[in-house]
Formats: structure tokens, sequence, C-alpha cells
């Protein structure tokens, strides 16, 4: 994630909105790859890469929680 200076605070409220709405893409993309694992005409290659977008958003949402309990 690129570092930057953040001078706007959030609220209590505001701060839940964008962890709730990061993780519930977190929850689609999961259930997406675990859709692609049910498939038996799905690659491997597929699910490989459903896994990695799921990783990945995951520590979105790990980086997120951290930036957000810093600032409230």
């Amino acid at each position: 994630m690129q570092d930057f200076e953040n001078t706007f605070t959030y609220s209590p409220s505001e701060a839940a909105h964008i962890l709730r709405d990061t993780a519930e893409a977190y929850y689609f993309i999961l259930c997406g790859a675990e859709k692609f694992n049910t498939l038996t005409a799905a690659h491997k290659h597929h699910l490989s890469k459903a896994i990695d977008r799921a990783n990945d958003i995951g520590k979105v949402v790990d980086d997120l929680t951290k930036i957000l309990k810093d600032e409230i």
C-alpha cells in the first residue's frame, strides 16, 4: 500500500462503514474462490488466481483494521 499523510479523521461510524464494505468484498471474493473449487471444470490456475485475490484483499482488510484502530 502507498504511504501518505492523512489529515482527515474518520468518525467511528465512517470507519465502521469503510471496514464493513472492505470485509464484505473479502467475503464475496472468498465465496467466489470456493465456487471455483467446487466446479469440476475449473482449471487449477483459475482457482489459484482466485485464492491469490482473496489473500490480497484479506491483507487490505488487515491493514485497514490497523489503520482505523490507530485513527479512532
